[in-house]
């Protein structure tokens, strides 16, 4: 198992280009970036961008590692993120999910998604574009 530190340092060398991308896909949710959830959920999709099992340990691992980044508790950190999904999923009285994301959700009725389910489906987002750019 790695440590949160090394986790710490991979997430803040990501290039701009990632961080670009990202900003980018949580603006098609409508995401507000006043929350403190949005910074940690940035931080969340850098880390399990570099380590995708690290999506198998939500709360013993990345909860902490974006914890240590911000200086503050994986507590924090997990209901900041909460919070944040449930303001994107709240925003309108019906939550529309950005069409391209349409295809990895079943129930797309349901109120809001899970944070290892919101995370993990924008880290999918960007290894697809990833693929799309070394194919062009």
């Amino acid at each position: 198992m790695q440590s949160n530190s090394f986790l710490s340092n991979q997430a803040t060398q990501g290039n701009s280009s990632l961080d670009e991308r990202i900003i980018i896909i949580l603006r098609e949710f409508s995401a507000p970036p006043h929350l403190s959830g949005y910074k940690y959920v940035q931080s969340a999709i850098k880390i399990a961008y570099g380590d995708v099992s690290i999506l198998g340990r939500v709360c013993k691992s990345l909860y902490p590692a974006v914890a240590e980044l911000h200086d503050t508790t994986s507590s924090r950190v997990e209901r900041s993120i909460r919070t944040f999904i449930g303001a994107i999923c709240n925003k309108k009285d019906n939550f529309v999910m950005p069409p391209r994301f349409c295809g990895y959700m079943e129930n797309l009725k349901r109120a809001k998604m899970e944070p290892r389910e919101f995370i993990a489906l924008i880290v999918d987002e960007l290894f697809l574009v990833e693929r799309r750019e070394i194919k062009c």
